[in-house]
């Protein structure tokens, strides 16, 4: 079983004055050819179904082909790929193969609900289960979220919930890391690269919507706190001003600012 203080403690020190790079999912990486870039950070970030990498080879020259952290929703909710129940050994196997060194999930089993606890708790058997990666040294740590700090950061967005590149980037900044780059999140101006997978084969990408919408036409219900993207980009581009370790190309600043 795996000590979840001492995980926190572990990922603190292990991005202690790094330069981490956060590559996300957006289509405006196509063509970008980042991937020399992203690969000579420190530690590679990516969040959610931004996997399998290593084996997209065709797509390395801009996505690069590492990751070493991987922040994820942990949802919970039955339309997602990563429900408890669905977190399986091939899953597990794709972050190892990636060579995946810490999965910080959103679920806090120390402080959170049943199904937080539910949710970690399968993919801790099934990683511990897997004997190759106990002889290869691949087991994979895990790493909450604390119910602390996200509970903290929904009250700065007044009762909202940030979305995975706000948390991560929050997350992230919280640690004492040398530099921070921001490549590839655009807060959904473009839809999504090729190498990342949707959640669910019944959501598709809306250009018009600028969102996921259901392949059905029916409205995707909503949870109970939603995600309010003026707010967020409005404490990104604050924090952005008053911390000299993050680096973001004005391309990104500008299609953010055009959101407010």
């Amino acid at each position: 079983m795996q000590n979840y203080q001492n995980n926190i403690k572990d990922y603190r020190k292990y991005l202690e004055g790094k330069k981490v790079i956060l590559v996300g999912p957006s289509k405006s990486l196509k063509n970008s050819g980042l991937g020399k870039k992203i690969n000579a950070a420190d530690v590679v970030v990516r969040m959610n179904q931004s996997y399998p990498v290593m084996s997209q080879k065709k797509y390395h020259k801009d996505i690069g082909s590492r990751t070493d952290v991987l922040y994820h929703t942990g949802a919970i909710n039955t339309m997602l790929h990563y429900t408890a129940n669905k977190f399986n050994l091939g899953r597990i196997q794709m972050l190892q193969g990636d060579g995946i060194k810490y999965f910080v999930s959103k679920r806090d089993p120390l402080n959170g609900s049943s199904r937080d606890k539910a949710f970690l708790g399968k993919f801790i058997k099934i990683n511990s289960d897997f004997e190759k990666a106990k002889r290869q040294n691949k087991q994979i740590t895990i790493v909450p979220v604390t119910n602390i700090f996200l509970g903290e950061l929904q009250t700065i967005l007044n009762r909202s919930d940030p979305n995975m590149s706000t948390l991560t980037i929050l997350h992230i900044l919280s640690m004492d890391i040398k530099s921070l780059e921001i490549v590839g999140c655009d807060f959904y101006s473009v839809g999504y690269h090729p190498f990342y997978s949707l959640p669910v084969e019944t959501l598709k990408w809306d250009d018009l919507e600028k969102k996921l919408v259901r392949v059905d036409g029916k409205k995707r219900r909503k949870g109970k706190l939603v995600h309010n993207y003026n707010i967020q980009i409005k404490l990104l581009l604050e924090v952005f001003r008053n911390d000299d370790r993050i680096i973001i190309d004005n391309k990104i600043l500008k299609e953010w600012r055009s959101k407010i």
